[in-house]
């Protein structure tokens, strides 16, 4: 699996987004953000294997063999990591993207709440005028 350079950017722009100090986080987003933050942190602890060309000193063909296919199987394995840990991110963003929309609808019923309360008001004064 290989990655463009704008999905690349687009999956740092995902680790660094952050929920804005105003939002107002519910015990079960909470818990969806606290069960995908782990995952992600276990995911790049496991990917952070460094090995060097200069480990493995092929002294035959046989030894060559196993080698290309050491390097195959590892980077087999660092792709499915960086799809799990794409999904886990583009998780993330939705988990967050679903609090700031609710954040947007409790504001706005809290406005109209306001102009209803407001219209009660001027309806109360109207009355007591006439």
């Amino acid at each position: 699996m290989k990655f463009s350079r704008s999905s690349f950017t687009h999956l740092i722009n995902l680790s660094f987004r952050t929920n804005p100090l105003t939002t107002i986080q519910t015990s079960q987003s909470n818990s969806r953000l606290f069960e995908v933050n782990p995952k992600i942190d276990d995911l790049l602890k496991k990917s952070q294997t460094i090995f060097t060309k200069s480990e493995i000193k092929p002294k035959q063909q046989d030894q060559k063999i196993i080698q290309n296919n050491s390097y195959m199987l590892i980077l087999e394995q660092i792709q499915k990591e960086k799809k799990q840990l794409l999904t886990l991110l583009l998780q993330k963003d939705g988990i967050i993207k679903e609090q700031q929309n609710k954040n947007k609808t409790i504001r706005f019923i809290r406005q109209k709440f306001s102009q209803i309360i407001e219209l009660i008001q001027q309806s109360t004064t109207l009355n007591t005028i006439i």
